[in-house]
């Protein structure tokens, strides 16, 4: 019998969710996300389908610390696929980049390569999912998401995706939050609507009238705020709070203790997820550029002066 094996996490309410699992609990349908007491239904016994084995669920708390760890002796482990191999960037790395370019031929092309690196994984108990594409962020998003995009599907454990290089039309089926845009690409996303370059929708009339003047696009603190309250049900004061926390999540962390919280009230009035997740990193790219509308039309006359 296989070990069903789910780490979880506390969120900002006092809820338990799936923070990650194994293949095994994945084909029981554990996903990300989801609250510990569903996950624990799904792999109770004699809850699978007939098709499905039974399996030995095992939860354990997340440890972002051992997490990182083990993330970073698997990073050397690596080095004989490639000499340079690091972590992704952030709080909670769960990715490893490895620089492949004038190595394939070395494994028989690309695809041989990334086949190689879950052969190998898999002989160590390991269940991965690789990408290989011409910039950091495709192979990110490809790694995340399966090649049947118009159903929205994550990739499967152990999945593996070879991108050619330029291929745009491709690339354009991943969703956009998957493809990690750096934060400053939000004023590009607002320049390329206004010349037209790019339609501008919106899921519902409320966040219309939040977003309109702004084709769309969070740029003010202000329009954050109206935002939060009638996209995921903030109150005004928890709406201040979120504002107080845009300016210095690098300093404290405290924008993740909202980030359930925003997904949820989103979900719960009909927003996908992959439009709330999106609204949550630009909310948090506030604190790299974001201003009050007021101070951003002074600053503007004083550069433009």
């Amino acid at each position: 019998m296989s070990c069903a094996i789910v780490l979880y996490e506390q969120d900002a309410r006092s809820a338990q969710r799936v923070k990650a699992c194994s293949a095994a609990a994945w084909e029981h349908a554990v996903r990300p996300g989801m609250p510990l007491a569903e996950a624990q239904t799904l792999l109770e016994p004699g809850a699978a389908p007939i098709q499905k084995t039974e399996v030995r669920p095992c939860f354990a708390r997340h440890d972002v610390g051992r997490d990182r760890e083990a993330l970073v002796e698997l990073a050397e482990w690596c080095e004989q696929f490639s000499p340079l191999v690091g972590l992704d960037p952030g709080d909670e790395p769960d990715t490893l980049l490895l620089e492949v370019g004038g190595l394939a031929h070395l494994f028989g092309g690309e695809a041989a390569l990334a086949q190689a690196v879950v052969t190998a994984c898999g002989q160590q108990g390991l269940t991965v999912h690789v990408a290989i594409a011409d910039t950091i962020d495709a192979a990110w998003g490809f790694a995340r998401w399966s090649q049947g995009l118009s159903d929205g599907m994550r990739s499967e454990p152990g999945s593996m995706a070879v991108i050619p290089p330029g291929d745009v039309a491709e690339r354009d089926r991943l969703p956009v939050d998957v493809l990690r845009l750096p934060v400053r690409t939000t004023e590009q996303l607002y320049l390329r609507r206004r010349a037209g370059e790019e339609a501008v929708t919106y899921p519902n009339d409320a966040i219309r009238r939040v977003l309109e003047r702004t084709l769309g696009v969070p740029i003010f603190q202000e329009q954050v705020m109206k935002l939060a309250v009638v996209a995921a049900g903030f109150t005004p004061g928890e709406a201040d709070q979120l504002r107080r926390a845009m300016g210095a999540w690098r300093r404290n962390g405290h924008m993740e203790t909202f980030h359930q919280k925003l997904l949820d009230g989103m979900r719960q009035r009909g927003l996908s997820e992959e439009f709330a997740e999106r609204v949550f990193q630009q909310i948090r790219g506030f604190g790299e550029y974001g201003f009050p509308e007021s101070h951003a039309a002074s600053f503007a006359l004083l550069v433009y002066v």
